[in-house]
């Protein structure tokens, strides 16, 4: 069973040299990246704002567009380590929001778990 996604829709996919999972998290959920003993996290691309439409948008009202690159950010909290959790209410993730007041926001992450020694 795949631990990152016990709690959210997610996409998972399986390498040989690890995973990549693609999850979304809403307005008060918690991102939580999860790998196996002996591997890694590495974020390999986050976005944060009003993306699309999927799991926490079910609607175009329009306003896709409004979000912003937090690639670094969840990197340098996240990166080579077994376990980080997230909570889309982070102050560092809201005050990067290029949305509107009252649009909907959320969390969008893919990230890796990486074999290999740590």
């Amino acid at each position: 069973m795949d631990l990152n996604c016990m709690y959210v829709l997610c996409d998972t996919v399986k390498h040989s040299w690890g995973m990549e999972n693609t999850s979304e998290y809403c307005d008060y959920e918690v991102f939580r990246g999860q790998c196996e003993p002996q591997q890694a996290l590495k974020i390999i691309f986050a976005e944060y704002g009003h993306i699309g439409i999927g799991k926490c948008v079910k609607a175009d009202i329009g306003f896709f567009g409004c979000k912003t690159d937090v690639t670094q950010l969840l990197g340098s909290k996240c990166d080579y380590k077994k376990i980080c959790e997230i909570d889309t209410l982070n102050q560092q993730l809201r005050e990067r929001n290029t949305c509107t007041t009252g649009i909907t926001v959320y969390l969008k992450v893919k990230f890796a778990c990486i074999a290999g020694k740590i």
